[in-house]
């Protein structure tokens, strides 16, 4: 990605993660749940032709969770394919 690209995703990546104010502070302090939720964040977000998720559902909350199952939608609306691995 360019960076006009990546500027143009940081604002909904940021919303997608919902970390709040540890965003601004070192990721070596992040928990791994915060670590995961950034991470996952980023890929979703990037619009993946594939997407492999692998246990990012397990450390986030209920609300995460749900968010995750409606991107998860609009991928399959546009006819992407992803792939879930469960460990």
């Amino acid at each position: 990605m360019t960076d006009q690209e990546i500027k143009e995703k940081e604002q909904e990546i940021i919303d997608f993660a919902d970390i709040g104010e540890h965003l601004s502070q070192p990721v070596k302090t992040y928990s791994s749940g915060m670590f995961a939720r950034l991470a996952f964040a980023c890929a979703i977000n990037v619009d993946p032709d594939i997407l492999i998720v692998d246990e990012v559902l397990s450390v986030g909350d209920m609300a995460f969770q749900l968010k995750c199952f409606k991107k998860f939608e609009q991928f399959k609306k546009q006819r992407k394919n992803n792939s879930i691995c469960n460990s």
